[in-house]
């Protein structure tokens, strides 16, 4: 038997017909586990209202022998599953407090219309309202299992799917007015039919216009395009993207308004665990887009986001050893192999002369080596006789996107990376891109490229093969005295405190560059 088969269809242990049909995807991903109020047309006009549980498939007895009967109410059943599915998108809403006790206030009214005129026996009704009266405010489980189903009625017949904070402050109100409305009722009974005193307390109900859903897609759009008028860093952007779109397909759903802490925190755990990603990884890289995304929506988008869900969620990170730069004998061997290096067969032109100069560069400017590898020949100028390369955001990706210039030390001119300079036209020195649009993906694999040659030549603990030259030229730099402003000018790392007129155009920083010794290799390698 097939499982999305609309027709009635007969159970093995009863002669009642039965509905049975694959729940549709929608409404799987949207209420998974939830339990939903379904009505079944009654034979003399009263309907039944049936809930089930949504699984991967919905099946419920339609409660009749009869053929005919039984086919008008699985066409209502497979109506209302239709509905809740194309519902699901739209995603779960908060009520006001007015809306949710204009709800419960639904119920009086239909109490009173029902039993109003003939209640019957007033011990019953007292009965009721002392066993509602009784459940309490914290007693979810109680709430649920007496109230659920009142509440499954009202929002099945309005075609209502709300949030859990909702449903919960929406099971207490109906509590509190099932407890006074049967005590009306047990008035009655006893043939007190003064005028109702709970109906005109409770407003009136009015269907809330659907609030607009803010998915975590357009969030992302939101944030991306305001990130691109402040020109932030195109490798960010793709990173947080690619964060996101990992994110929406872990959640299953794409509401921003749905995303609860513990929905990141479970995310947080499946990077950890199932995917293996590093500690580091999640923190910097995972945790950060989502903090920075969701934070953004929170101020600019108030109305359709409330809170950050991964604000605080944070991961404390194993303490490692400090990374070093080079020891001076490792750097005689990497920048011995890189000046004596020769093009290999097959190899781009580029790709050797970043090997020949790009470790070098590194080593006397303490330059990040993608900020070395993306350099033009515009980037090499003589300023008042002083050789200097401009590190800018205009090239490629620059840390904290702040251009600096650094003069270049006397052992890189002596050993005739001017003369190569000069040999190129135009364009990168090292990469063969047309222009920045076209650099990202060359740039790393030249970089790639390097550090696979650093490698070849030495390992070393604690030793990154290309961030360790950084380190090694500030402990240079320490060695010999270097000014500590005028270093990290020269690294571009923060510091404050620099003497501008000490600074100058580039006399301050040549003077410190001067400082550094030249390396025992001479160019006749």
């Amino acid at each position: 038997m097939a499982l999305n088969m609309t027709r009635p269809t007969r159970r093995s242990d009863s002669s009642a017909f039965q509905f049975k049909r694959r729940t549709p995807t929608a409404l799987l991903s949207a209420k998974k586990g939830e339990r939903i109020a379904l009505r079944l047309p009654g034979d003399a006009g009263r309907e039944l209202i049936v809930s089930t549980r949504v699984g991967e498939v919905i099946k419920v007895s339609l409660r009749t022998r009869e053929p005919q009967l039984a086919r008008l109410r699985c066409a209502a059943i497979n109506a209302q599953l239709e509905r809740l599915a194309s519902d699901a998108p739209k995603g779960a809403q908060r009520l006001t407090h007015r809306e949710v006790m204009a709800l419960a206030g639904e119920w009086h009214r239909y109490a009173m219309t029902r039993w109003g005129d003939d209640p019957g026996p007033a011990s019953v009704w007292e009965y009721l309202s002392d066993g509602f009266g009784s459940i309490l405010d914290d007693d979810g489980e109680a709430l649920e299992t007496h109230l659920g189903s009142f509440a499954d009625d009202l929002l099945t017949q309005r075609n209502l799917s709300i949030d859990r904070d909702t449903r919960g402050r929406l099971l207490i109100a109906l509590r509190d007015t099932l407890h006074e409305s049967y005590a009306v009722l047990a008035k009655r009974s006893k043939g007190d039919y003064s005028a109702d005193s709970l109906g005109p307390k409770l407003p009136e109900w009015r269907a809330p216009e659907q609030r607009g859903i803010l998915t975590i897609s357009d969030l992302f759009a939101q944030w991306k395009a305001e990130a691109e008028r402040l020109d932030k860093s195109k490798s960010t952007i793709d990173n947080f993207g690619r964060v996101i779109r990992q994110f929406i397909a872990f959640l299953g759903h794409d509401d921003a308004g749905r995303v609860t802490r513990e929905d990141v925190v479970r995310y947080k755990d499946k990077r950890l665990i199932e995917d293996k990603r590093s500690p580091k990884t999640v923190r910097d890289a995972d945790l950060v887009a989502l903090k920075t995304v969701f934070g953004w929506g929170v101020v600019n988008r108030p109305n359709a986001l409330k809170s950050n869900p991964a604000a605080g969620v944070t991961l404390k990170l194993p303490k490692k050893l400090k990374r070093v730069g080079y020891s001076d004998g490792a750097a005689l061997k990497i920048l011995k192999a890189a000046l004596a290096y020769k093009q290999a067969a097959r190899e781009a032109p580029k790709t050797a002369a970043a090997k020949r100069w790009c470790l070098w560069l590194c080593a006397f400017t303490g330059a990040r080596v993608g900020e070395i590898a993306q350099l033009r020949r515009s980037d090499v100028r003589e300023v008042d006789g002083v050789w200097t390369i401009r590190i800018t955001p205009e090239a490629g990706r620059v840390k904290d996107r702040e251009e600096r210039d650094i003069p270049l030390h006397p052992q890189l001119i002596e050993l005739g990376f001017i003369e190569y300079v000069r040999s190129i036209p135009s364009g990168y020195l090292f990469l063969s891109a047309r222009d920045k649009t076209d650099c990202a993906g060359r740039l790393q694999s030249i970089v790639n490229r390097l550090g696979e040659f650093a490698r070849s030549i030495v390992r070393e603990d604690r030793v990154t093969a290309l961030h360790g030259w950084r380190h090694r030229f500030i402990t240079l730099a320490r060695r010999h005295g270097m000014d500590l402003e005028l270093r990290r000018k020269i690294t571009g790392h923060a510091g404050d405190g620099v003497d501008e007129e000490d600074y100058g155009d580039v006399e301050g920083l040549y003077r410190e560059i001067c400082k550094l010794p030249h390396c025992p290799i001479k160019a006749a390698q």
